[in-house]
């Protein structure tokens, strides 16, 4: 595929079966898709039952860090970050776009709908993991997210 899509397929996620769940899309949005939409809709639907799988490893990890009484590091978040952020790269991949992503993650992994946009505001304005000092903690930049991931981003970020 040559060049930047501008139009996306709505997709929406329902749980089907324990672990599996089908996409669908609006009848207007089928001519949107670049291939054959029932195919497309499998795919899709794998792709977001594997964000779900790595979603729920990372859930574990946090909980464990939680029983350590280890506080969230900003790079554990960027982790969750990213894997949201991966999935709306290859749900694109597909001319497709998780419609309300984060009523979905809220539905599905449980994530609170504004907890999921912090962590994947954090991942779009920081780029790489290795750019967050390894002693941040999550819960001193959950209020300032945008401004500290543009510090992060730009090296401008003052310690302390």
């Amino acid at each position: 595929m040559t060049g930047q899509r501008t139009a996306y397929a709505s997709v929406v996620f329902q749980a089907h079966t324990e672990g599996e769940f089908r996409g669908s899309v609006p009848l207007s949005d089928l001519a949107l898709l670049p291939d054959d939409p029932a195919e497309t809709m499998r795919s899709v639907a794998v792709i977001y039952q594997n964000a779900l799988g790595e979603i729920k490893r990372w859930q574990e990890d946090a909980k464990s860090l939680r029983k350590s009484k280890t506080p969230l590091s900003a790079r554990k978040a960027w982790e969750l970050g990213d894997i949201l952020h991966r999935l709306d790269d290859d749900l694109a991949g597909y001319g497709c776009q998780l419609e309300n992503p984060y009523g979905h993650f809220e539905q599905h992994a449980g994530i609170p709908y504004k907890r999921a946009g912090g962590f994947v505001s954090f991942r779009r304005y920081v780029p790489e993991i290795g750019l967050i000092p390894s002693d941040l903690r999550w819960s001193s930049i959950i209020k300032t997210v945008k401004s500290t991931g543009q510090a992060i981003a730009t090296g401008t970020m003052q310690e302390g």
